[in-house]
């Protein structure tokens, strides 16, 4: 019965998420993948963004978080890029100053001319300030994705049925929990697989809350 309500709660949840996108022909933006490098020095990112017009720009603003949100006084990063290629395809990596600073969070947006709803990452950092994950990433891999959702629902349906690997890596509470809430649930599990799908660069309910 509880695997069948996780499940029905799912459905659900990720029936409501995809009745609430709506298409109105304006551009936008969607990220592909965000990989770490080898050493865990840099996040390469890799994204698309629709209905690109001449001379569109796209900009890329990494900030620290503080205090559970984002702070504009705390720019690591920005730079811009103007298209002219009608692809839209970008790419670049975070951290290509350097190292990021040791155990922190950071928050970076991805927008442009005339996108209204940017897309966003957050990364945390360990205490050599490598990048020791990436929110949602469940199983540490450096990337986004449908096995990301099916651990959460098998930790969610049996802490002890995920491997202990996974499970004992570093902040592993903290990157699942993609809701922002204190507990981990079936919303955190459709708000991952949507994040894996990639819908219209959906962002999650906790990056939500951090840039407001």
């Amino acid at each position: 019965m509880k695997r069948f309500i996780c499940f029905f709660s799912i459905v659900f949840i990720l029936a409501n998420c995809f009745c609430c996108i709506t298409f109105a022909g304006v551009p936008s933006i969607v990220l592909n993948s965000a990989k770490t490098d080898d050493a865990r020095s840099f996040v390469s990112i890799t994204g698309n963004m629709s209905d690109v017009a001449e001379e569109q720009q796209l900009t890329y603003l990494l900030t620290e978080v503080k205090d559970g949100s984002y702070n504009e006084d705390n720019i690591y990063y920005i730079n811009q890029k103007i298209y002219t290629n009608p692809d839209g395809e970008f790419s670049f990596k975070l951290g290509v100053k350097g190292t990021l600073e040791a155990d922190k969070t950071y928050i970076v947006r991805i927008g442009g001319t005339g996108i209204s709803e940017p897309i966003s990452i957050i990364v945390g950092t360990d205490g050599d300030g490598k990048v020791e994950f990436i929110l949602g990433d469940v199983n540490s891999d450096g990337k986004i994705d449908v096995n990301d959702a099916s651990i959460g629902l098998k930790y969610l349906l049996d802490p002890l049925s995920v491997d202990d690997k996974i499970v004992s890596a570093e902040r592993f509470d903290e990157k699942i929990k993609v809701m922002g809430k204190e507990i981990f649930t079936a919303e955190d599990v459709a708000c991952i697989l949507q994040k894996a799908l990639n819908e219209n660069g959906y962002t999650f309910p906790a990056e939500k809350k951090m840039i407001k």
